[in-house]
């Protein structure tokens, strides 16, 4: 989705980010758009529910450094990490974006 984050740069440089700010493809579009829609309690655009389960995931996307700096990492999916295992070793290679808002972060909030 063209709207899962958004690429400003690491330094505020107007002439590139604002034609982001304006695009309604944009994460902060999305984001504008579904809580209009959840706080007038108007129809989804998809199904039901849908709008609040995008609004909240995209505003955790935002928050994520990976998902609004440059587009060449593509939000965390072309890096790739591997962890300490606690038994020893490592654990399989894992892209970046995933280790940290699934698997290995995830689970350390359940100990």
């Amino acid at each position: 989705m063209p709207w899962h984050f958004i690429d400003l740069g690491v330094k505020p440089n107007p002439a590139k980010d604002n034609p982001l700010w304006a695009d309604p493809n944009s994460a902060f579009a999305r984001i504008v758009k579904f809580f209009g829609t959840v706080q007038r309690g108007e129809e989804d655009e998809l199904e039901p529910g849908t709008d609040l389960k995008f609004l909240v995931h995209l505003v955790g996307d935002v928050h994520h450094p990976l998902h609004v700096a440059t587009g060449r990492d593509r939000g965390g999916n072309c890096l790739f990490i591997k962890f300490i295992k606690e038994e020893g070793g490592k654990s399989p290679k894992t892209k970046f974006h995933s280790a940290l808002g699934h698997r290995h972060v995830g689970g350390l909030s359940r100990k």
